[in-house]
């Protein structure tokens, strides 16, 4: 009970620090100094989840070795019980590893994205337009999985869907003569009667690509309007 009041308690600081860095993030305009408070109350969130996840893993920990307990004929007297709760919390951590690591990814970035729409609501954070891009690059699979570069008179694998580009895989069946589809995880095989060009692809290529070349130049334009104003 102790452990669980003590989690309620991190998760009220956390939104209480959270609100602090929204009001600092208001006044940045006008007091300089606000931006470090706003990075030292983000050192202060990111501790206090940590302690957090720490404290839910030791709950954990003392439920497993009450279920321990209630399913053991065991000795009271005989049983160390520091070195089983140290090894039950081990256990606890180990297998709650990969869930708090991605619990916290999530955590933080619902904490930045809170921070951010204070004065750039409607915009995406840094690194957000990188990784929708590669989201929607791997979706729409633009790039040929043997050179590692956009698709160049795309060839569709008709046993899989999976596109090549044209050079990248002649070059090797011409090779091979066959080959297992060269896309991670794809147990497919290729040859070249299962080979189709798509015309429509590589619109569909051409139409990102120019669409990419356009954000990257007024994104240039707009660092270049900002520098000259400095």
């Amino acid at each position: 009970a102790k452990a669980e009041n003590n989690a309620d308690n991190f998760k009220n600081a956390r939104q209480l620090l959270s609100k602090l860095a929204q009001d600092l993030e208001r006044g940045k305009e006008s007091n300089p100094h606000c931006e470090k408070q706003v990075s030292m109350v983000r050192t202060m969130y990111e501790n206090m989840l940590t302690c957090e996840q720490e404290l839910c893993d030791k709950k954990d920990s003392l439920r497993e070795a009450e279920k321990w307990m209630n399913s053991n004929n065991y000795n009271s007297e005989t049983v160390e019980w520091d070195k089983e709760l140290s090894r039950m919390n081990e256990e606890v951590k180990g297998k709650k590893a990969s869930e708090n690591k991605s619990k916290f990814k999530d955590e933080m970035k619902m904490y930045d994205r809170k921070i951010w729409n204070i004065n750039h609501r409607g915009e995406a954070m840094d690194g957000e337009e990188d990784e929708e891009l590669v989201v929607l690059e791997a979706k729409l699979q633009l790039k040929c999985p043997i050179s590692g570069t956009y698709l160049e008179k795309p060839m569709k694998n008709l046993s899989c869907g999976h596109y090549y580009s044209k050079d990248s895989i002649m070059n090797l069946l011409r090779r091979k003569g066959s080959a297992s589809c060269p896309m991670a995880g794809c147990t497919a095989r290729v040859t070249k009667k299962s080979l189709k060009y798509d015309q429509t692809h590589e619109r569909e290529v051409a139409k990102y690509l120019k669409q990419l070349l356009k954000e990257q130049s007024d994104k240039k334009a707009d660092l270049d309007f900002t520098q000259a104003m400095e």
